[in-house]
Formats: structure tokens, sequence, C-alpha cells
């Protein structure tokens, strides 16, 4: 496994990471904002 293997699967879990921890924040938001509205 060389350097360029590795950073990538590292971006590749910042990734997963941040998607993790903003969809349910967005979702959330989404849902308040539906309530609002409606």
């Amino acid at each position: 496994m060389d350097n360029g293997d590795l950073s990538l699967m590292h971006s590749g879990l910042i990734i997963l990471l941040l998607g993790f921890t903003l969809y349910p924040n967005s979702y959330l938001f989404i849902k308040n904002a539906e309530d609002a509205l409606f």
C-alpha cells in the first residue's frame, strides 16, 4: 500500500464522517422548517 492509496482512504473516511455528522442535522433542520411552514 503506498501513500497515494492511504491518503485516498483517509479522505474517504473524512468525507464519511462529515456526511454522518451533517446529514442528521440537515434532516432535523428540514423537518423543523416544514413544521414552521405548515
